[in-house]
């Protein structure tokens, strides 16, 4: 336990934790601080346990809590990406595209970002759209 730690510093910590190599250990980080509340950013929160799930191979969960974070901000980044690629995962390649192309509308892509939406136009037979990514 982080003593006298509140919401924010525990999902930092969850956060951490998946980006270290520890997703399913980092749910219950992320979980504390969502049921603790306060001063935090709920559908930022969610997003990040929504990928950290997809990283541990809670598939179920991630789409929960992925669909939750865009509940409450439909133009979370972190969120399209995530459910981007547990839709790709999945082979759920039309819904994939849809939420792939609703990221690229944000702007900014990053190389991941990228590589995904080629992979699924490839997938998906259009070389040609795959190229232009």
């Amino acid at each position: 336990m982080l003593p006298g730690a509140g919401a924010a510093e525990w999902g930092n910590y969850g956060t951490w934790m998946c980006e270290s190599g520890h997703p399913a250990e980092s749910l219950a980080w992320l979980d504390r601080a969502l049921a603790l509340g306060g001063n935090i950013d709920v559908a930022g929160m969610q997003a990040n346990a929504g990928k950290c799930a997809v990283r541990a191979g809670q598939t179920d969960r991630a789409e929960r809590d992925l669909r939750a974070a865009l509940g409450v901000a439909p133009l979370n980044a972190a969120a399209l990406a995530s459910m981007t690629q547990l839709l790709l995962d999945r082979g759920q390649l039309m819904e994939a595209r849809a939420f792939s192309e609703r990221r690229l509308g944000l702007g900014n892509p990053t190389p991941d970002i990228l590589r995904r939406a080629a992979q699924i136009e490839s997938k998906l037979g259009d070389d040609a759209a795959a190229s232009r990514y």
